[in-house]
């Protein structure tokens, strides 16, 4: 009995020194993971003010600006971003032409942009690694 006890204690002993530790797979911050980009979506609704901060922090995140009621510019914080990151930007104007510009965050390649009265526009981003680049329009 006292063979069969030590050797229970050994192999218990053997199993708990070559355990390995216990490290999450993801990390503990938001959109973090340790091996691989965890994919993650978000919808944000955004009130109407002439300068719109948008804080993309999902691997594709989606801002409905609520409808406009003048000319607006929209900047980003790149902090939360990674690349290879999604942005959709949802515009609607209201009865007159409204005029939307881009600012800290983007790179404007396509200019301002204009939206006619009563009308939706959907403008998708997607992030290099320092600015958001538009994709369509």
């Amino acid at each position: 009995m006292k063979k069969f006890i030590s050797i229970l204690f050994i192999m218990a002993f053997c199993l708990l020194a070559s355990a390995q530790t216990v490290t999450p797979r993801f990390g503990t911050a938001k959109n973090q993971d340790n091996t691989g980009r965890v994919l993650t979506y978000g919808v944000v609704a955004k009130t109407y003010s002439s300068t719109i901060t948008v804080n993309p922090n999902y691997y594709e995140t989606v801002i409905d600006v609520a409808t406009l009621t003048g000319d607006a510019t929209v900047t980003s914080t790149v902090t939360n971003a990674a690349k290879y990151d999604k942005l959709n930007i949802l515009f609607t104007a209201d009865t007159s032409t409204r005029t939307v510009s881009f600012g800290s965050g983007f790179a404007n390649n396509k200019g301002n942009l204009a939206i006619a009265p009563s009308t939706k526009y959907w403008l998708r981003f997607i992030f290099n690694g320092t600015v958001w680049i538009e994709g369509s329009r």
